[in-house]
């Protein structure tokens, strides 16, 4: 918005105009979760929403809005949360239609695997998420991972067809050679993430209160 609104009004951009635009877009953000239905949603703490019985539609579309007015406003994050907190009230929804309430959380998750599988162009990558979150959905594994990968596989046609490829181009450094030590130092950092990521959600509730 910064590199392109200067340009469109004829003005110079200036150092503090990237301060400006995201103060603005913070504060307008801050307002809309207090305003739109369902305080936009869930938020990272609480896993976007995964796992949860059932997400009303109205929620989804305030987290879109708010989604929308705080990428607009410079934020350096995807539309993940959007997209996840969508499919699951699709999914609700869906569940409803058909008179199957307690299928709200397979559609859900289904829709879920279908955006993940478009954003990281791999059908695989929402797999390894609903092994991680099925203690959370109370269900049998294979309730879930079966229509969840199916519906990642279609996700991934439909972004090929209609984007040519993945939303997310992720390039990663080539690795040939194998050391021990580099399984000893993955454990390490993956204890300390786990440990940074309890605080962050602790942390979250003491702000919310």
């Amino acid at each position: 918005v910064w590199e392109w609104l200067p340009d469109e009004l004829g003005i110079d951009p200036h150092p503090w105009y990237a301060l400006v635009v995201t103060t603005l877009g913070g504060l307008a953000v801050g307002l809309l979760l207090v305003v739109v239905p369902g305080g936009g949603g869930p938020g990272p703490a609480d896993g976007h929403g995964l796992g949860v019985e059932g997400a009303p539609p109205i929620d989804a579309v305030g987290m879109v809005v708010v989604s929308l007015v705080s990428l607009t406003a410079g934020a350096s994050l995807g539309p993940e949360a959007a997209l996840i907190s969508i499919a699951i009230a699709v999914g609700t929804l869906l569940a409803s239609r058909v008179r199957k309430p307690e299928l709200g959380r397979v559609f859900g998750m289904s829709g879920v695997g279908s955006v993940l599988s478009g954003l990281f162009g791999s059908p695989l990558a929402p797999a390894v998420m609903t092994l991680e979150v099925t203690h959370l959905t109370g269900r049998n594994l294979y309730v879930f991972l079966v229509p969840v990968l199916v519906a990642s596989a279609v996700g991934l046609l439909a972004f090929e067809a209609i984007l040519d490829g993945p939303l997310l181009d992720i390039q990663l450094p080539a690795y040939a050679d194998v050391e021990p030590m580099h399984v000893v130092e993955a454990l390490a950092i993956g204890a300390v993430a786990a440990l940074v990521g309890l605080l962050t959600i602790a942390a979250f509730a003491a702000i919310r209160r």
